[in-house]
């Protein structure tokens, strides 16, 4: 089966089919969000950002 690429418009939905990707790929999409998360961490504000938004969340539990 073909498929073909379908750039959305503004206000639409995307509905991605996470059975249908591959492992390899899934594994792929895995690390780079990991590698962008971990890189973006090490920014200070970006740390200051997530221990106050961890005291705020654990203030309301």
């Amino acid at each position: 089966m073909k498929r073909q690429a379908v750039r959305p418009t503004a206000g639409d939905q995307v509905r991605i089919e996470v059975g249908s990707i591959p492992a390899h790929a899934a594994t792929n999409i895995a690390q780079v969000v990991f590698e962008a998360i971990h890189r973006d961490f090490e920014d200070p504000a970006v740390q200051a950002d997530y221990k106050r938004w961890k005291a705020e969340r654990e203030a309301t539990r």
